[in-house]
């Protein structure tokens, strides 16, 4: 949560204070489609500079069990979402799990490997900021 605005002792202006930063999943699925990406993308342009807002596409019912889902999240990515998301538990098997989140993987060029969601949005936000 961003700081709350200042006024320095020996000054008479205040200070700034930074766009709000929030993150937003939209689920990216061959029901969905890309609704709610695209959705998000407008909220994001229309109010930049007040909100600082990472789209994250997220395959929600899986990559393996859902086919036309990977293409639908390469589009995604394509139209300007910041961050792609999974859940290989999702699909059928375990052996399914393992293509899912090589095809996340994929899509971005980076792997980050963390224990728990909060620790996932602390890289990814470590990630954006360089």
């Amino acid at each position: 949560m961003p700081e709350a605005s200042s006024v320095a002792p020996s000054s008479t202006t205040v200070d700034e204070p930074s766009a709000a930063q929030e993150v937003s999943d939209a689920d990216v699925d061959t029901k969905a489609g890309l609704v709610g990406v695209k959705s998000l993308l407008r909220v994001r342009d229309e109010f930049a500079g007040t909100v600082d807002l990472q789209v994250v596409a997220f395959a929600q019912d899986g990559l393996v069990r859902e086919p036309g889902a990977s293409v639908l999240m390469r589009e995604a990515m394509e139209l300007g979402a910041d961050v792609v998301g999974g859940i290989p538990w999702i699909e059928f098997t375990e052996a399914d799990e393992q293509p899912h989140v090589d095809e996340i993987f994929d899509l971005v060029g980076i792997r980050v490997v963390v224990d728990n969601v909060r620790d996932c949005y602390g890289a990814l936000g470590s990630i954006h900021a360089t």
